[in-house]
This record gives C-alpha cells, structure tokens and sequence, in this order.
C-alpha cells in the first residue's frame, strides 16, 4: 500500500499593505528566524491572518527560489521603522482603546509610559507581561474580551503569538489583533521611542545593530537564518511548502499633473 505524502503546507502573502482595522482582523510578519516556527501553527489558525514578510532576506529568497514568479512584496514590520507609528496614531485619532501582551512586567511598563508619553490620547485598557505559561491564557484571554478593548497587540514570539490570538478569538475577542515580535521589549529598553538610528535604518543595518544591542540574536542570524534558508530551498523545491500570494497590487504612483511650459517670448 502506497503512503500518500502529507499536504504541502501553505502560506498566503498580503501583495500590499492596508492597515484595517475591522473587526476580526489579524495581521502577522514572518522572516527567515519565525517562518517555521510560524508554520508549525495549524493550518486553520494560520489561514486566519493577513501575512506580510518582514525582512528584505526571506522576500527575495522567495522571489529568487520561485524563479521571479512570486511578486515583488513589500517589507512590513510592526516597528518604528515600518508600520507602527500608523498604528498607534490610528488608535489615538480613532479612540481605539489598545490591550498589550508580551515582555516583561518592568519592561512592559517602561514601554506603556513611553507610548503615553508619546500619544497623550491612547488608551491602554490592558497589559499583561508576556512570560506566563499557557495554561493561564484562559484567564488573560477572558480578561481581554471583557474589557473595552478594540485593537490587540501581541509580542510572544513567532508561533506562539499567533496562537496566543486565535485563543483570545476563540474566547471572544472580535477586535483587531496585530503581532510585534520583540517591539515592545526593544522600545522599553531604547533611549529613544524608536529602536534603529535613522542611519542603521537607512543603510539597512538592523540585523547588525540587533546583534550588538541583544547578543541573543547572534545565534538567529548566524544560525537560524542559514539553516532555515535551506530548508525553505528544499521544501519549496520538493513542492512541501506553496507561498500564494493575494490582493490587488500597490497602486502606482500618480503623475505630477501636467502643467504647459511657459512661454520663452512672454506671449
């Protein structure tokens, strides 16, 4: 009897970004250290997300184990240097009272009294450190879909985040629900609001600057990276793993209106 191999696991790629905050939307990154990590999530949770790639390495290792067929997709990351500072004007503008979970509890403390700071008009309904085990999610998740929260920020990690999520939906959270990673750890720890100097962000340095501000993550880059580009290699070659990607693609930029040139003679 011949033994069918197992499905090939799936992940779906947003073509663009839009930061919606419609109720029931959860939106995660994925780079090169949680993509497998991410990808041991159950299928039915992770078809719940919007994905975006967060790192320039895994979206051109894609695009380059695809042979170009995949698109050119944007980098999005919930940090300073991407999408965050939308997200906390928006809840701000729009008064969306914001729940937080992840780092520690002096560590998750320094960051909420950054963003007060910060965003005098941001409600934090909620926080709750990140180390606890998973047998008290139950009682954090009741919480959450108690208070008056509408929009949830998760930093657990990749994998165990969006688990984190799809537990909070299953016990009644309908708001919207954002992962971050080590964002809420790194902006505590940070003199400043944003973690990256504007000149590592602008010659794409991070990965350098995290090694040297959090030594942990040397083993990620010079470990994790390599062995997951690898693996990414075999199993999308050995068709094990499929990246779809949907969504319309980013509009192009609209032309400058056309205006005539004056006239030389002053006719």
């Amino acid at each position: 009897m011949t033994t069918r191999p197992p499905p090939a696991e799936r992940l779906t790629f947003a073509r663009a970004f839009t930061l919606d905050f419609a109720p029931g939307t959860s939106i995660s990154f994925v780079n090169l250290a949680s993509l497998y990590p991410v990808l041991a999530v159950p299928a039915a949770q992770r078809r719940d997300f919007v994905w975006y790639g967060d790192g320039f390495l895994l979206l051109g290792l894609l695009r380059l184990l695809t042979g170009g067929r995949l698109p050119r997709l944007p980098r999005v990351s919930f940090d300073y240097t991407s999408i965050a500072p939308a997200v906390f004007a928006n809840c701000q503008d729009a008064g969306l009272p914001l729940y937080l979970v992840g780092a520690r509890a002096e560590e998750l403390a320094a960051f909420v009294a950054k963003l007060s700071a910060h965003y005098p008009g941001l409600r934090v309904v909620g926080a709750h450190p990140g180390y606890f085990p998973a047998q008290d999610w139950t009682t954090t998740c009741q919480a959450l879909a108690a208070s008056p929260a509408r929009v949830l920020l998760v930093g657990l990690g990749g994998g165990l985040q969006e688990r984190f999520i799809a537990a909070a939906r299953a016990h009644g959270f309908t708001g919207t629900a954002l992962t971050c990673g080590g964002f809420i750890r790194q902006t505590a720890g940070s003199a400043a609001l944003r973690y990256y100097p504007d000149w590592i962000n602008r010659l794409q340095l991070r990965f350098l600057y995290r090694m040297v501000q959090e030594p942990h993550t040397v083993r990620r880059y010079l470990l994790d990276y390599p062995r997951h580009a690898l693996r990414l290699a075999r199993d999308l070659l050995a068709g094990r793993l499929v990246i779809d990607v949907v969504g319309a693609p980013a509009a192009p930029p609209r032309p400058a209106p056309w205006t005539p040139a004056p006239d030389p003679g002053g006719r």
